[in-house]
């Protein structure tokens, strides 16, 4: 169901960093503490850097090709029992995750471990398969009421092939799930 529209959930906060790295300033570790943690108050204080901040988010997702995308906060977070913070499809965070890691590496690099030290702070990664997928890239993982758990990697398959995985209305622990079966087929395919 790779054009279905979904809640997207946290996995939002990736176009949040792209508008933000784009547009404006970002504190590096106010960013990576968002990206790793998936810290909404980050999240937050990244946007409140401009009133037309949301609107930034889908007018670059319309550039990149996101069709079936809307956002209407940084977080992703749910709007209400009825709403989600943001909706697209698997294939619209495929192209948001190739945007994001193909145009800022260094800054994707962060969520492929299992934590991050700032200081006297530890921040876990929410992404369970973080150092544990052979050949990961990066990712981002979302959840939330009405998305149900949300997870995008990028994995290099071998000899710079990098592909996308993107899972979208599973639950929280069967997202980890999930994005295992599709990496082990993926790599199934190709032998």
């Amino acid at each position: 169901n790779a054009d279905t529209r979904l809640p997207l959930a946290s996995l939002t906060k990736l176009m949040t960093a792209i508008v933000a790295l784009e547009n404006f300033s970002p504190n590096p570790d106010t960013l990576s503490i968002m990206l790793v943690s998936s810290s909404n108050e980050a999240a937050a204080v990244i946007a409140s850097t401009s009133d037309n901040f949301i609107s930034l988010m889908n007018k670059k997702a319309e550039e990149i090709g996101m069709a079936q995308t809307s956002f209407y906060n940084p977080t992703g977070l749910d709007v209400s029992f009825e709403s989600a913070g943001a909706y697209g499809s698997a294939r619209d965070v495929a192209k948001l995750m190739e945007y994001f890691v193909k145009n800022y590496p260094k800054v994707a690099e962060v969520t492929r471990y299992e934590s991050l030290n700032i200081g006297s702070h530890n921040f876990k990664n929410t992404d369970m398969l973080a150092e544990r997928l052979p050949g990961i890239i990066a990712g981002k993982t979302g959840s939330t009421d009405l998305a149900g758990g949300n997870l995008t990697v990028v994995i290099d398959i071998g000899l710079g092939h990098p592909v996308i995985i993107s899972v979208l209305g599973s639950t929280e622990e069967g997202r980890f799930e999930d994005v295992k079966k599709l990496y082990y087929a993926t790599m199934e395919s190709i032998k």
